[in-house]
């Protein structure tokens, strides 16, 4: 038969550490689903063509080319912003314990 601190203790561990695993591995997952929907979005408007003349081939050029820029600067975004969201419970935590010790 366990104590009541020892089991709090282990309840508390389980708690915290289940929190984490929801966090890193449930967000991420509909983080980068959530990034790569965008992107499928933003490939159906620049990538498909319009038309077979010329004038709209070329046309068709700078938006396949306008897209790719458009593309890797959403891609950089979603970079920084899970990164600040992957580092948010470590620094949260680390204030928590400096504002406590």
């Amino acid at each position: 038969m366990t104590n009541a601190p020892a089991y709090i203790a282990a309840r508390f561990l389980q708690r915290f550490i289940g929190f984490f695993v929801h966090w890193y591995v449930g967000g991420t997952r509909i983080f980068w689903t959530s990034t790569l929907r965008v992107l499928n979005e933003l490939e159906n408007l620049f990538g498909r063509p319009v038309g077979g003349s010329p004038i709209n081939l070329i046309n068709w050029g700078l938006r396949v080319l306008w897209g790719g820029v458009v593309c890797t600067l959403v891609v950089f975004a979603a970079l920084v912003i899970y990164t600040c969201w992957f580092l948010l419970p470590p620094y949260a935590l680390f204030r928590a314990l400096d504002a406590i010790l």
